[in-house]
Order: structure tokens, then sequence, then C-alpha cells
């Protein structure tokens, strides 16, 4: 049998608040360890493309700029999916009733934000 189901009955038990808040704590602290990254890689990419500017090691500071871009855009894109679901699960979080147990809740910040872009400055 399933873990949550009842096999021959129609019984399904849902995770407790608890689970929920839990699940909330480690995608807030995905999403910040997701913003560090990404700002980790706008200064990486702002270093190399004054090393491109000076002539230094160019086809090696392109491969690295188009890595780096690809990890922004991860990194980008995936706090923007973890975002929205943090979002959707908090709101719907005190459907679920807490499970009688002595562990206290995180501090949870009640919505988050993706807006936080930084973007890299080009030398010209």
């Amino acid at each position: 049998a399933d873990a949550g189901y009842e096999s021959g009955s129609k019984n399904v038990y849902l995770p407790s608040r608890q689970n929920w808040s839990y699940v909330l704590y480690i995608q807030s602290v995905y999403v910040q360890l997701l913003k560090t990254t990404g700002t980790y890689c706008v200064l990486a990419f702002t270093d190399l493309s004054q090393l491109l500017v000076f002539g230094w090691f160019v086809p090696t500071v392109i491969v690295f700029m188009g890595i780096i871009a690809r990890i922004w855009l991860l990194c980008q894109t995936l706090t923007e999916k973890v975002v929205s679901s943090y979002n959707k699960i908090y709101l719907c979080r005190e459907m679920f009733e807490p499970s009688a147990s002595g562990w206290s809740e995180p501090l949870l910040a009640p919505l988050l934000c993706s807006t936080t872009k930084v973007q890299p400055k080009l030398v010209e």
C-alpha cells in the first residue's frame, strides 16, 4: 500500500501543516541560494567582460561568459518557479491541520518575490 493510503478503503491521509512549513522553509533557503548564485554570475560576467575589452584570453573568456550566462539564466528561471510554488503553498497552508507535536515552525516570509534581478554592467 502507498504511504498515506490504506488499501481497501477510501481514506487518504494528508500531510500536516508542519510538513508544509518545512517544505516552505527549504524552498525559501533554496531561493536565497539561487539569488546568491545569480549575483555571483553577474559579478563574474562583469569581470570577464573587462578581460574581453583588454583583449586577454578572448576564446577562453567567450566560453566562460557563455557558461556563466547559462547558469545565470537557469538560476533566474528556477527562482521564478520556486517562488511561484512557495507563494501558492503558503496561501493554502492554513487549510491543513497541525499535528499534535512539540515541533515549532520556522519563521517564514509571508510571500516571496523574484524581482531582485541584477543586470551586468558592460564596459565600453
